[in-house]
């Protein structure tokens, strides 16, 4: 990190709130904005900070597709030994494999809210054209 993030703390705090939320029906959040304003450094700044207080963190890749899905969807129906977030960058893009995503975790919340962890998905959109 080389540039301090100013000016944000706003929506450091929302997402924080939502990061921290023990309710588990709260999986995902959504944010969306123009071109260059800033999303994916937010998410960056969430992720380096929520890595150090131990949690795993990390963004899906962009050729994380629906036969990834099938070959790494079994680590979402074991208990979790950490909070995980994930951020999916472009999600209209993505739909599909997001919604597998959040069935999966949703229908597992009850194993991992035993275990006092918690799955968190992050994301995030642009706002021209988005349709979905």
């Amino acid at each position: 990190r080389r540039v301090p993030l100013y000016g944000r703390e706003r929506e450091l705090n929302l997402v924080r709130g939502f990061l921290n939320s023990e309710e588990s029906s709260h999986l995902w959040q959504f944010w969306k904005g123009a071109a260059g304003s800033g999303k994916s450094r937010l998410a960056h700044e969430v992720c380096l900070e929520y890595a150090a207080k131990g949690w795993y963190v990390g963004r899906l890749p962009r050729d994380f597709d629906d036969e990834s899905f099938k070959h790494q969807r079994d680590w979402l129906t074991k208990p979790l030994l950490r909070n995980v977030l994930i951020v999916i960058d472009y999600v209209s893009h993505r739909v599909s494999t997001a919604v597998k995503l959040i069935t999966t975790a949703f229908n597992q919340r009850a194993n991992w809210s035993r275990s006092g962890c918690r799955l968190k998905f992050l994301f995030l959109d642009r706002t021209d054209g988005l349709e979905w």
